[in-house]
């Protein structure tokens, strides 16, 4: 994994990460019945980016997407892309810090 975090005021930073894995004996299901084996292999390429800003003492704001492909190899396949996994993935967050120590959480997905 490689990553970079930059914080051009107090109240905002901005982080960078990429990631690249090799997963061996990964475990898969054939499909058509329920047996398993640990024949399958992956590769796992990603990013992500975040930003992170306190806009008030009170209320701090948050987002990210991320990145995400997966090839897997195995006995069965050959080569292919990941189906079930979602190439792009977002979020927002809003933290609000309200009067007699409570708070109010929010997220967008």
């Amino acid at each position: 994994m490689l990553g970079v975090r930059w914080q051009p005021q107090q109240d905002l930073s901005l982080d960078l990460a990429a990631y690249w894995n090799e997963i061996d004996n990964l475990f898969g299901l054939d499909g058509t019945t329920l047996v398993g084996n640990n024949s399958e292999e992956a590769t796992v390429l990603g990013a992500e980016l975040s930003a992170a800003w306190q806009v008030r003492r009170w209320l701090r704001l948050s987002g990210s997407w991320t990145g995400v492909q997966i090839r897997k190899r195995g006995t069965r396949r050959g080569m292919e892309e990941e189906g079930e996994t979602p190439h792009h993935h977002f979020q927002l967050h809003a933290h609000v810090d309200l009067p007699a120590n409570f708070a109010l959480d929010t997220a967008l997905y």
